[in-house]
């Protein structure tokens, strides 16, 4: 296979960037990624006990890729959509991390809408999204805009992130599913449909 310059992927490195760094990989059981499939991501939902319907992945690696250099994504991690289609910042400042998701969540529909402290980013868009992923029919645009629900809520994981799932994206999830909102699990996993193995893969801890 073809090296390209976006074969190279930063696993770990990206995942540390948002986490807030230091010992996650010991403490939380963090394992080295695989190249999954939709068929096993799906199977690791659901002996999760998640509900997998609503599920998304990255088109192919350069996707992937693309998206974690516009956004400087990182998993676990969660993106507010405001009816308006654009992003939210749970975030009341930069230095903060994604341990305030959870406080976000419990007052979701006020905090959405209080833009004097959540600011909100037109530049990262329900539709910019759309562009990098597909769902897990591999319908292309996965992600719907429900009249009935003015928020849009996407949480990404990975299968090898260990108890960050069960502590942070699951535990999100688990917030959600009394609230009136539309959302979306997002894989960050390394799929078999981008044709790569994991010899095009580096992975810096």
């Amino acid at each position: 296979m073809k090296k390209n310059s976006y074969l190279l992927i930063f696993i770990i490195s990206s995942l540390l960037l948002v986490s807030c760094k230091a010992y996650l990989i010991k403490k939380y059981n963090i394992s080295d990624p695989k190249i999954e499939s939709i068929s096993s991501v799906k199977k690791f939902l659901a002996e999760k006990e998640i509900n997998n319907e609503n599920l998304l992945f990255f088109k192919d690696l350069e996707s992937f890729s693309s998206f974690g250099e516009t956004y400087s994504f990182g998993y676990p991690e969660a993106y507010f959509f405001n009816k308006q289609g654009n992003l939210v910042d749970y975030r009341k400042s930069i230095e903060e991390c994604n341990a305030n998701i959870d406080v976000f969540i419990t007052d979701l529909e006020q905090n959405i809408n209080n833009n004097q402290v959540y600011k909100v980013n037109k530049q990262i868009s329900i539709q910019g999204l759309n562009n990098y992923l597909i769902s897990s029919t591999k319908e292309i645009n996965p992600i719907k805009i429900d009249d009935t629900k003015t928020i849009t809520v996407i949480i990404s994981f990975a299968t090898f992130i260990g108890k960050l799932n069960d502590e942070k994206a699951f535990d999100w999830v688990r917030l959600l599913e009394d609230k009136n909102v539309n959302y979306y699990l997002l894989s960050n996993d390394l799929m078999d449909y981008w044709g790569i193995d994991m010899d095009d893969v580096e992975i810096n801890y």
